[in-house]
């Protein structure tokens, strides 16, 4: 049985979607132009549902497991006034996380029988004393499905992890003071995190109940910008800017860091 494909891009609001090709087809597949457009797209790991944040606010969920993933929409949340420009599934695929610029952040049920029904408010929309918070969101999860990672725009130097296996989903919230975080590696499951005027960088254990209990720093050199991590997260690039000469940089191959063995008993 031959498999659907599809190719989805995503241009001044519309979505391209191609299927495998016919014979005489001058272009294997077309133009849709959504209702209330699209500024942000996803697909869940399992490739049951394509999900568009909409311009006008919305969140529309697309079953690509049926004959037709585009004649309609399975599925129309509704909870932001303001355009849904980041969207972050799950690598389980059951949680959706959404946020728009005013730093509403919202969190999804994709399990759920009414995933538009089952919705957790994160983080409520910056009123005008909190002009800060209107940048909105940086969007990671956790190889595990547990956290939900969030920095904001506006204040890069803490990064906001959310328990989502706490009874009521986001009750539970740690703040690391992470800086310029650089990210994942090793199975989404250690994330690395240094601010550049900083001599030290940490890694924390996101399989840990408390990531900041089970974190191990390391020593950078200098005031050197944390940049690659390599797949297999044992080694960690850095690159350090020349002061007399801001034209020259040169990348530096940190230490292996073995901190596996340091966090796992």
């Amino acid at each position: 049985m031959r498999q659907k494909v599809a190719l989805i891009t995503l241009a001044l609001g519309q979505l391209l979607w191609s299927l495998p090709a016919q014979a005489g087809d001058e272009l294997p597949g077309k133009l849709l132009e959504l209702e209330g457009g699209a500024e942000s797209v996803a697909v869940d790991p399992s490739g049951s549902w394509f999900v568009t944040g909409g311009r006008d606010g919305t969140v529309r969920l697309w079953n690509l497991k049926a004959d037709d993933p585009f004649a309609t929409c399975s599925f129309v949340l509704r909870g932001h006034s303001q355009p849904v420009r980041q969207l972050m599934v799950s690598p389980g695929g059951r949680r959706l996380a959404t946020c728009s610029p005013d730093g509403m952040l919202r969190l999804w049920d994709l399990a759920a029988k009414d995933p538009g029904a089952a919705s957790h408010l994160l983080r409520p929309a910056a009123t005008k004393d909190s002009p800060k918070e209107r940048a909105g969101w940086l969007l990671e999860m956790s190889g595990n499905s547990r956290w939900l990672l969030a920095r904001s725009v506006a204040e890069p130097s803490r990064t906001r992890l959310w328990d989502l296996r706490a009874e009521e989903p986001g009750s539970k919230v740690v703040v690391l003071e992470a800086g310029a975080t650089l990210g994942f590696c090793a199975n989404r499951r250690w994330l690395v995190g240094s601010r550049q005027d900083a001599e030290r960088a940490q890694v924390w254990d996101l399989n840990a109940d408390d990531p900041l209990a089970k974190n191990v720093e390391f020593q950078k050199p200098g005031k050197a910008a944390l940049e690659v991590l390599s797949p297999d997260g044992r080694w960690v690039f850095a690159r350090h800017r020349d002061a007399a000469d801001k034209s020259k940089d040169q990348f530096l191959r940190l230490t292996p860091l073995v901190y596996e063995s340091r966090l796992t008993p």
